[in-house]
């Protein structure tokens, strides 16, 4: 019994470990990854997809827009864009998920009340 339970300890710690080993690797490569990509002087303005595989991309370099086809084996530059004549990102508004949470429970207690009247009109 001592012997099994001694095991079965083992077996949990050496679980634990890999699964620590695992996220610590994780983590750093997702540093280093984010270190490679991140960029100043490149970036995604906007991406849209035409087709499976197949999408338009407004890139940024530098001070320069270009207008990029990007197909499964090939990127074909189409154009240079003028920065006057892009569309500027809109704002997202950012919904704290309280408010969501609220709105949820107001309803839910609006609907039982509403059928609690319905009920005694009966």
């Amino acid at each position: 019994m001592l012997e099994s339970a001694a095991r079965l300890v083992t077996v949990v710690l050496i679980f634990l470990f890999v699964l620590l080993l695992t996220y610590g690797t994780t983590r750093y490569i997702a540093r280093f990854q984010k270190q490679q990509i991140d960029t100043t002087n490149i970036e995604i303005v906007e991406t849209s997809r035409i087709a499976p595989n197949k999408y338009l991309q407004i890139i940024r370099a530098g001070e320069k827009y270009i207008l990029l086809a990007v197909c499964k084996d090939t990127v074909t530059m189409l154009s240079e864009l003028d920065p006057a004549t892009l569309k500027p990102k809109q704002e997202t508004e950012q919904v704290d998920f309280k408010q969501i949470l609220e709105k949820a429970r107001k309803y839910v207690a609006g609907s039982k009340n509403d059928k609690e009247r319905a009920d005694k009109n009966e």
